[in-house]
């Protein structure tokens, strides 16, 4: 991996907040997952060129001060020198109580470390090798909650990969991955304590006949195990699949796929999936069906929010979708993206909130909905941009679903010239619905949120930074029940070394 790629990787926002996200720092590139009319460059060659790299390293510091006396603090480190190459990242976010609707919120502190480390290396001349490790620490305080003061959650995730090639067109990955994650809700008088983790084993073997044809063969297995408090329950799911991607002609390539999900605790099921894609100039259509099966749908979904907990063990996601995607390059600098698709979906996690106050997935026995998805990119002028991403959901059954708004868009405009980039990010969120402890709809009212970033840089490698974070007029919530962090506002230096 070329040091410029690092060096990118090192400003992009969503590193920063890597634990929003749920992507590694080093990523396979897969030709058969592309849709374009460019050639492609073979994974193999492309691993061949890492002897290639020039030694390259960046060192980069953040620290910034706000209201409610928080604190965001940043450290970047990558590294590349001949064939091993490392970027490691440390982010420390803490706030006092803060207000929202110009009130004070007690026992609303937050928090969090987060830390995380990628290492690529070239072990032999057809052997590469990728470790990722994830660290994350947060504290909630738990605002009016009269059985709990604070919420504490702990991950740890620990991912080697390999990559073995046979020849130029014939290559193994081994990809394992440890996932650790303790949830404790507590106060002088109560306590509860989750504990999930799982260890998954992928083996994927892909034949590549040329740049837009190859076969893949795939096994995954995962072992989980559920503690709540006390109460221990394990499960054991496996998956193998076939899938095949074929071109009729320059323009025409299907993908098709059959999968076999067996399930300890679970029925056995069969999940087929065929795509047909369409390559012109200046136009692509992509158009398909598969069977979803998700069994890590839910933790994904406690993962990423806050004041939630398990109820017990979940069920998989399972379902239908049907899919129209199209991709529009208007010219050089403006593309449009539609996205049409229709989904059936079992054991959907709906949002409930407990006696206890705090919110769990409840899976529903089925959710049927159609998404309209549209995203305009166009770059004014060099070093100015903007891009609009709208979703739509015209069709919902049941009527109220928790975690799907009719309405949502984001809208962004970026600036950057040689000393000085800005941006501004406009969200939109229509009303969202989640269940009380009896079953009743209560509603998330719709919301504006604007977050602004501007940094003016002195030198090369020193530079001041402004950032404005969930700028609104009015109360907000992310989850039910628990208003969010609204205008916090920090400013700070940035150094390079």
């Amino acid at each position: 991996m070329k040091i410029k790629l690092l060096l990118i990787l090192c400003f992009l926002p969503s590193l920063i907040r890597a634990f929003e996200t749920n992507t590694y720092y080093f990523i396979d590139y897969s030709p058969s997952s592309v849709l374009t009319n460019q050639p492609l460059l073979l994974p193999y060659e492309e691993d061949r060129k890492k002897k290639a790299v020039e030694t390259g390293r960046l060192y980069k510091a953040e620290i910034l001060y706000g209201n409610f006396e928080n604190l965001d603090a940043n450290i970047v480190m990558s590294r590349e020198s001949g064939d091993v190459g490392y970027l490691i990242t440390y982010n420390r976010f803490k706030i006092n109580s803060y207000t929202t609707n110009d009130k004070k919120l007690y026992n609303s502190s937050y928090g969090y470390d987060t830390f995380q480390a990628g290492v690529n290396m070239l072990l032999l001349k057809d052997l590469s090798c990728t470790l990722n490790v994830d660290y994350h620490y947060q504290n909630n305080g738990m605002l009016f909650n009269t059985n709990y003061n604070n919420q504490f959650k702990r991950r740890i995730r620990l991912a080697p990969q390999f990559r073995y090639y046979l020849n130029e067109k014939s290559f193994f990955n081994f990809n394992f991955l440890y996932h650790n994650l303790d949830l404790e809700f507590e106060s002088s008088r109560n306590s509860l304590q989750n504990k999930y983790y799982y260890f998954s084993t992928e083996v994927n073997y892909r034949r590549i006949w040329s740049t837009i044809n190859s076969l893949n063969f795939y096994f995954m297995n995962i072992q989980d195990s559920l503690q709540i408090n006390r109460d221990k329950k394990n499960n054991n799911y496996a998956r193998f699949m076939l899938s095949d991607q074929f071109a009729l002609s320059k323009m025409f390539i299907i993908n098709t796929g059959l999968a076999f999900d067996v399930n300890k605790n679970y029925p056995f099921t069969i999940s087929p999936r065929l795509d047909l894609s369409f390559l012109f100039p200046r136009i692509n259509f992509k158009l398909g069906y598969e069977r979803e099966y998700d069994p890590l749908a839910c933790q994904e979904l406690i993962r990423q929010n806050s004041f939630m907990k398990y109820p017990s063990a979940i069920p998989p996601r399972t379902g239908h979708k049907v899919f129209l995607n199209t991709f529009i390059s208007l010219s050089r600098s403006l593309t449009y993206n539609l996205n049409l698709s229709w989904h059936e979906v079992s054991h959907y996690p709906r949002l409930k909130a407990d006696e206890d106050g705090l919110i769990y997935p409840d899976p529903m026995e089925k959710a049927e909905y159609d998404m309209v998805r549209q995203e305009v990119s166009f770059k004014l002028l060099k070093g100015l941009g903007c891009f609009i991403q709208y979703n739509y959901i015209p069709f919902i059954r049941p009527g109220k679903i928790t975690d799907l708004p009719v309405n949502k868009l984001k809208a962004g405009i970026d600036i950057a010239f040689s000393v000085f980039k800005t941006s501004f990010i406009l969200n939109y969120s229509d009303l969202n619905y989640f269940l009380d402890k009896n079953n009743n709809y209560i509603n998330i009212q719709s919301n504006i949120l604007m977050d602004i970033f501007i940094q003016g840089n002195f030198t090369r490698s020193f530079g001041m930074i402004l950032k404005v974070k969930n700028l609104t007029s009015r109360r907000i919530f992310s989850v039910p029940l628990y208003p969010s962090l609204e205008n916090i506002i920090n400013i700070g230096i940035t150094a390079g070394f």
